[in-house]
């Protein structure tokens, strides 16, 4: 995925400052939640068999805590990406977007504080000695479980209506590569329409998942090439020609940097 030489800053009191923050909690979320996403096991399917996967993880909370830490990085660099398109060309379509990334974050950080309960659950299930007791806890493992499931899928919708306007965004404006933009904008079809064709066909989270590593991916270069833009001066569009008089009474047609 090539990256502009130059990508877009904003005017703001140390914005060369935030910048760098921005690009550094963007790279840094997406690989949080890539690895959150790697190390956490498969335990979909039957829900005594999900129990015991679940019960066993040691990882488990870890990975739960990984993966907000990285849900949280993703909305506060992703907003500061936001913000650098919203003065040039398609600062609408970003603009549009942000509610969407602020619904993605609230959603994906709910399902992950309801997921980090399941091991409990399933713990408690596992130790259970009375057969009644063993299946009072399994429902509420597997009510629990599918609470979480939902949150995910309303987040996955956000996140996708969130990238197809950023997508815009970035194809319309200059600022950054339009190869980003692309990435973003396949990356938004697979997931919308892989979230909503899941509801009839369980494989069709394949396509999800495939929208997802995208989106990271666009994530990471977004956050590199913003960095490049905060560590390079910058360069400022050029206004109007003016006019400039010196005492000779020689006038010439100049453009001066904003």
């Amino acid at each position: 995925m090539r990256l502009p030489a130059r990508g877009p800053s904003f005017d703001g009191m140390n914005d060369n400052g935030l910048l760098r923050i921005g690009a550094a909690a963007a790279v840094a979320g997406a690989i949080a939640q890539l690895i959150a996403t790697v190390v956490e096991p498969d335990w979909g399917g039957d829900p005594a068999k999900a129990a015991r996967v679940v019960a066993a993880n040691g990882f488990w909370t870890g990975g739960r805590l990984l993966d907000l830490i990285g849900a949280l990085l993703t909305v506060g660099g992703l907003t500061v990406i936001g913000r650098t398109l919203y003065d040039g060309p398609g600062g609408e379509w970003a603009r549009l977007g942000q509610p969407f990334l602020v619904l993605m974050g609230a959603l994906g950080a709910s399902a992950v504080a309801v997921g980090a309960s399941l091991q409990h659950l399933a713990h408690t299930w596992v130790g259970a000695a009375a057969p009644a007791a063993r299946h009072a806890y399994l429902a509420n493992f597997d009510a629990t479980a599918r609470v979480t499931e939902n949150l995910f899928f309303c987040a996955f919708l956000a996140l996708g209506l969130y990238l197809a306007t950023l997508a815009a965004g970035i194809l319309i404006g200059r600022g950054y590569a339009r190869s980003i933009g692309w990435t973003g904008a396949v990356s938004a079809v697979l997931m919308l329409a892989g979230n909503l064709l899941e509801l009839v066909i369980d494989a069709a989270f394949v396509a999800v998942l495939a929208g997802f590593v995208l989106f990271l991916g666009t994530q990471i270069a977004l956050g590199v090439s913003m960095w490049r833009s905060a560590r390079e001066p910058r360069l400022r569009p050029l206004r109007e020609p003016s006019t400039v008089a010196v005492a000779t009474g020689e006038t010439w047609s100049t453009r001066r940097p904003k």
